[in-house]
């Protein structure tokens, strides 16, 4: 990532990584990868986010050890306190009592001081790895005023009036980006949707990437087109207003009974989204087009939305997301133009 790419506080994203995850960085630097799969990679961050996962496992690992330590002697103690205790004498009682005060104060001191420990860890973690990730996928030239705010979120109510999903409880979103492709707006984020079942339970109905992009666009109502794959999930399910104008094998398109879609979308818009490969990670796209805004909704597999610590990094999943990022971008951009 260049350095006219900014965060809301007017820092370089190269003095974000530094201030933001600091702790990681230096301990990153001390552990060495033995993987071949290091040799055959093409990401250049590759061994840093490797090196910052293993370092945050080996961690997890010894605590979850030291934890099962620590229970086995307070269970011990526990016993032996009784044991005293039951026995006939002052002094055997006076013990257990001992054993018994020492083991509840040595229990409230181990979780005080381990209470936020591997939390924070795991914080700054995170936070670095949308760093390292972010710097690989908007290093193209085009991509300017890259703004990153670990607080920012996607209301629930900007979901809600795309309606593509019916009856949304709520939503979660994370590495909100804002900023330009080639002095065109646009909004990126890790989404997640859900819907309320039977009135009592709330279930994911997406789970992938979003991404809003202004439109010069006017018309009323809205489109919705689906690029599915060959196990499409998170399908549109609010489309009793629209009609099914488009149901292809690879393309479905959902638009008003009284709008011309192909004079809005364009035929060139078409096939050159139909150009896009559905597979590996990706499952599907959703568009949809109001008039002044567009978004497009990627639904992707485990591999890419799961911050990586039990498994080996994978570098894949994120490539082709930049590819089809970068790729939808420029397609939605060329819209009312």
């Amino acid at each position: 990532m260049k350095d006219n790419k900014k965060t809301k506080s007017g820092k370089s994203v190269e003095e974000v990584k530094k201030e933001l995850v600091p702790e990681v960085k230096v301990e990153v630097e001390e552990t060495v990868v033995d993987s071949p799969s290091v040799e055959e990679v093409k990401t250049p961050f590759y061994t840093e986010v490797e090196n910052a996962r293993l370092k945050l496992h080996q961690k997890y690992k010894k605590n979850k050890l030291m934890s099962s330590i620590v229970t086995i002697i307070v269970v011990a103690l526990v016993v032996l306190a009784f044991f005293l205790m039951a026995n006939e004498g002052e002094a055997f009682k006076y013990a257990g009592y001992a054993v018994a005060g020492v083991t509840l104060l040595g229990m409230v001191i181990y979780y005080i001081i381990n209470k936020n420990r591997f939390p924070d860890e795991t914080k700054k973690y995170i936070s670095f790895i949308h760093v390292q990730f972010n710097s690989f996928v908007f290093e193209d030239k085009k991509y300017e005023k890259i703004e990153m705010e670990p607080r920012d979120k996607i209301d629930t109510g900007e979901i809600a009036v795309d309606r593509i999903y019916k009856d949304i409880s709520q939503t979660g979103s994370r590495n909100v980006i804002r900023g330009t492709y080639d002095k065109n707006t646009f909004v990126s984020s890790d989404l997640a949707v859900y819907t309320r079942k039977d009135k009592k339970q709330d279930v994911a109905c997406f789970v992938g990437k979003y991404l809003s992009i202004p439109n010069n666009i006017t018309f009323s109502g809205r489109i919705i087109i689906t690029l599915k794959g060959e196990k499409p999930m998170d399908l549109p399910t609010d489309l009793e207003d629209l009609e099914n104008v488009i149901d292809e094998e690879k393309l479905i398109i959902h638009a008003p009974k009284d709008v011309d879609y192909k004079t809005i979308v364009g035929e060139k818009f078409l096939k050159n989204l139909k150009k896009i490969e559905i597979k590996d990670f990706l499952i599907n796209i959703n568009i949809v087009i109001w008039g002044g805004h567009t978004a497009v909704y990627l639904s992707y597999t485990d591999e890419l939305m799961t911050v990586p610590f039990e498994n080996p990094f994978n570098e894949l999943p994120l490539t082709q997301f930049k590819d089809n990022q970068l790729q939808l971008i420029k397609l939605v951009n060329q819209l009312g133009k």
